[in-house]
């Protein structure tokens, strides 16, 4: 899907500006300050629904109350319009069409920035955060099963307090927990699908890039339970800790993963 023009109304330091660019290469240039980086934050958003930096209102330039950020490509259009004041609104639109949050899909993008330098130094959640916006572009159910799952640990996280509490009964965890059982079977199964074909993948292309000849291993690094039944029994054995603690402490919101190099183990620093 090839971009062919953007527009910005009132993001970041942008009152209007349009854009072509509908080219094979588009360099963007300009001085300290100008708005490059803006210009690629609008892009990103456009594909993703987000900011690589910073919430959406601050996104807004300054004495606004709303951005709009719209595009198209060879035979789509998009259009997204976020208000801040007097209220947070949303709006996204496929060709004019209302669209929910959860169905979009755009143009993908490859976003490469200095924090990126930290993927396997500063802990696991930037690690998912990576699999999860890789995942989320190129596969709508993904991006459907991951609001799920974060609907269900929020709730169960309130029923965890209320137990603590005295204020509900540890039973009433069982239906957050089937919840649970269900969309982590699928969230982890697309995840080691994706661990799998950069496994086929990695090795080649890296020494391609470096001109060295070594071997590289994806480990996706997950909970032991693998089938609905194993997390289930996990959930069990957690029960207590979850209810003093008032965490979810299984699931996929816990995944990991490591490269290894040459079958050396700890070639990053993954630690939890």
């Amino acid at each position: 899907m090839r971009l062919v023009s953007v527009r910005l109304e009132n993001f970041r330091n942008y009152k209007q500006i349009s854009i072509n660019c509908d080219a094979d290469l588009v360099l963007i240039l300009g001085e300290n300050a100008a708005g490059k980086t803006n210009f690629l934050e609008s892009l990103y958003f456009l594909s993703t629904l987000k900011s690589f930096r910073a919430p959406e209102v601050l996104l807004v330039k300054n004495q606004q109350d709303f951005f709009n950020l719209s595009a198209k490509t060879s035979d789509t259009s998009f259009e997204i319009v976020v208000q801040a004041n007097p209220t947070l609104k949303r709006s996204y639109k496929i060709n004019q069409i209302k669209t929910k949050r959860g169905f979009w899909q755009s143009f993908v993008t490859v976003l490469f920035v200095p924090n990126d330098l930290n993927l396997f130094q500063l802990g696991p959640i930037l690690r998912r955060k990576f699999l999860d916006e890789t995942l989320r572009q190129i596969d709508q159910q993904y991006s459907l099963d991951l609001e799920s799952l974060d609907h269900i640990l929020k709730q169960k996280s309130a029923l965890l307090e209320q137990i603590y509490g005295g204020h509900a009964s540890a039973t009433d965890l069982e239906f957050w927990n089937q919840q649970l059982v269900s969309i982590a079977t699928q969230i982890t199964k697309r995840r080691q699908e994706f661990m799998d074909f950069l496994n086929q993948k990695i090795t080649t292309k890296t020494n391609e890039l470096t001109g060295f000849k070594n071997n590289f291993t994806i480990i996706y690094k997950r909970m032991s339970a693998q089938t609905e039944d194993e997390l289930r029994q996990s959930l069990q054995e957690h029960e207590q800790a979850e209810i003093r603690s008032g965490k979810n402490l299984v699931g996929p919101h816990r995944d990991d993963f490591e490269i290894h190099k040459d079958e050396q183990l700890n070639l990053f620093n993954s630690s939890r």
